[in-house]
């Protein structure tokens, strides 16, 4: 028996124990999943993984400035440059609508309206006008430089064509000249300004400022009376042609005479703000000018001359009653003391010391022009005539 117990306690214990394995194994091989599933398992979880991870892969992934098409990321309802032109034309069209709709209707328009598009009115009119004044003003202006520089190539040119040898033809007009006019002294006008006297027998000599445009005939009529009474001034708005000019010529007063010939000649000119006529001698107001330009030449129809500036000041034109000494006053001088006084003056007023001063007997030009300095006024530079004897 006891065998018996020994024997079927052993395989008890071992049954207990067997068992026990055997249940495990069998929970754990229920449990556990199979090959295939477990493959398929992984595959989903590696398919997550990738797809949790993509994103922030894609986040960080950066795209090269060159493949960027700013037109393409930008939508068309954001583009705001064209979006405010469409709005500008259609204020322009609305404003334009508007103003077009209260000038049909402008008797039903309040007081302040209708005030205000008067003003409007007015002011354009006058915009208008004064831009058509200063264009066909800058245009006159124009045409008559031109038309000096003409006359003064045209000078020039019976000069080089008189050294050249073609005497005869300014023997020609010499000719004609002496037909024209019955005295003898014409065949004595010099060669160069015979063509221009034979156009125009009021021109009297040529004035030359070297540097300046002041290359200019000089005109003189003291016959001349216009028709509000002024004597001598028939060029002050006139060219040589004796057509209307704002520019005028270069014209002696009319007291003053050129055989025999006055002591003092009187030039005016005017003062041109495009820099023509007599606006260069307003450089004399600087003494570094008069240094370069001491020189002033001045012909008559008959003779050569050239005068040294020896004066240069602003002044006025007085009234009759005032006292002051007026240098428009001076032709002519009877005696020697009457001349040397008013040399003495006009030397006085001079806005530096030139170191000369004309003895009486000498020939003076005096050259006028406006200057704004004050009411009236006017800038003038007297010059000698230097002799003959004083250049050998």
């Amino acid at each position: 028996m006891s065998d018996e117990i020994k024997n079927t306690s052993e395989s008890s214990i071992w049954d207990e124990v067997d068992e026990t394995p055997k249940a495990e194994a069998e929970v754990a091989e229920q449990e556990a999943p199979a090959p295939e599933a477990e493959a398929i398992v992984e595959a989903e979880v590696a398919e997550a993984t990738v797809e949790a991870e993509a994103p922030e892969e894609a986040e960080e992934e950066t795209i090269p400035d060159e493949d960027i098409n700013i037109e393409e990321d930008i939508p068309k309802e954001k583009k705001p440059v064209k979006a405010e032109e469409d709005k500008d034309d259609k204020k322009k069209k609305n404003f334009f609508a508007l103003v077009i709709n209260d000038i049909k209707n402008f008797k039903t328009l309040d007081k302040k309206l209708k005030i205000m598009y008067f003003v409007f009115v007015v002011a354009a009119v006058i915009f208008a006008i004064s831009a058509g004044y200063l264009i066909s003003y800058q245009v006159r202006i124009a045409k008559e430089r031109k038309a000096w520089q003409e006359l003064v190539d045209s000078k020039i040119v019976v000069i080089d064509a008189d050294s050249i040898g073609l005497d005869a033809m300014v023997d020609n007009m010499a000719l004609a000249a002496q037909e024209k006019e019955e005295e003898e002294e014409e065949k004595d006008i010099l060669p160069e300004y015979l063509p221009f006297y034979e156009q125009n027998n009021d021109m009297v000599g040529w004035i030359r400022l070297d540097g300046t445009v002041i290359d200019y005939p000089v005109m003189h009529t003291p016959d001349y009376v216009d028709e509000d009474g002024i004597i001598g001034q028939k060029y002050i708005h006139r060219d040589f042609n004796g057509e209307e000019s704002t520019s005028g010529a270069i014209f002696i007063d009319f007291r003053c005479t050129m055989d025999p010939r006055s002591d003092n000649l009187i030039l005016y000119g005017h003062h041109m703000r495009n820099g023509t006529m007599f606006k260069a001698i307003m450089n004399y107001e600087k003494k570094e000018f008069y240094e370069e330009h001491k020189i002033i030449e001045f012909d008559t129809l008959y003779e050569k001359g050239e005068y040294e500036v020896f004066s240069a000041f602003r002044d006025r034109i007085y009234n009759s009653t005032d006292t002051n000494y007026k240098f428009y006053y001076f032709i002519d001088s009877e005696t020697k003391e009457d001349f040397d006084y008013n040399i003495e003056n006009l030397c006085s007023k001079s806005l530096y010391d030139t170191g000369i001063v004309p003895e009486y007997g000498d020939d003076i030009i005096m050259l006028v022009t406006c200057a704004y300095h004050t009411n009236e006024g006017r800038f003038v530079v007297c010059a000698r005539k230097i002799k003959d004897e004083e250049t050998e």
